[in-house]
């Protein structure tokens, strides 16, 4: 049975990443922020019919929550055929990319870019292949930032 993992799996185009990969016979990790989203989560794709699912906690701006999350899923499988990094924050927008607080970039960037880094860098049990790094650079069919 084939495998995969994917980081912000509780919502949106994660969560949706995940039914469909579970229809086509994946058993999948459902990475999430929070144990308790997961886990509602994993209850409503249960309710669909898909039970081969499990949640992960994972917060990829915290690299002990990225080792615990690794070392787990390492208890559960010896490799995984997909790891979809997905988590993702936008910032807040939409807003001024000039009037931002410099904070709002450095959360972006922790969670976007360093994130990624951090499972890479954790060789999460894939082999180099099946990596997949989901990015959403538009919001309502426009560019999130306006200057």
């Amino acid at each position: 049975m084939k495998t995969a993992f994917i980081t912000g799996a509780n919502k949106s185009i994660g969560f949706e990443t995940a039914r469909q990969l579970l229809q086509q016979g994946y058993h999948v990790y459902l990475g999430s922020r929070t144990l308790e989203n997961g886990l509602k989560a994993v209850q409503q794709l249960n309710s669909e019919g898909l039970h081969k699912v499990e949640a992960i906690q994972i917060d990829v701006t915290d690299q002990g929550s990225v080792k615990t999350a690794r070392a787990e899923i390492g208890f559960k499988t010896e490799t995984l055929d997909v790891l979809i990094n997905n988590a993702g924050i936008n910032g807040g927008m939409p807003q001024s990319a000039l009037q931002a607080d410099i904070s709002a970039f450095r959360r972006v960037f922790d969670t976007n870019y360093f994130g990624v880094v951090m499972q890479y860098s954790g060789r999460f049990l894939t082999n180099g292949v099946g990596i997949v790094h989901v990015d959403v650079w538009q919001q309502n069919g426009r560019p999130p930032a306006r200057f």
